[in-house]
């Protein structure tokens, strides 16, 4: 049978370090942070602005074409594919009276029923 490992406990219970089979979890209060690596290098700010920079200006008008008509084919693939599915939701919010339908009229006088007290 292993050994028991004993953790001190710390003094705010919510606040606390502990390394789990080389990850670092750093707890603090209701937000924790898992480190899978620590210590290992982390990006220079250098590295993270051309991490961020815009890909548009890298990229050739003929390949930004050809990339938005792919962006909007599946966008229109991806509205069909839906067809159905919308359909029975517009079909089900009809029925339980929730869709807002101007093509009815309204009653001269408001119907009402009234339920006899027991």
């Amino acid at each position: 049978m292993a050994e028991a490992q004993i953790q001190e406990m710390p003094e705010d219970p919510s606040m606390y370090d502990q390394n789990v089979q080389g990850a670092l979890i750093q707890n603090r209060g209701e937000e924790a942070t898992v480190d899978f690596a620590p210590g290992a290098a982390r990006v220079s700010p250098e590295d993270s602005a051309e991490h961020s920079a815009n890909l548009v200006s890298l990229i050739d008008e003929s390949e930004l074409g050809n990339l938005a008509m792919r962006v909007i084919d599946a966008y229109d693939a991806d509205v069909r594919s839906r067809a159905d599915w919308q359909g029975r939701m517009d079909q089900a919010l009809e029925l339980l009276g929730l869709r807002n339908r101007s093509s009815i009229r309204s009653l001269p006088r408001p119907a009402c029923s009234f339920r006899p007290a027991p």
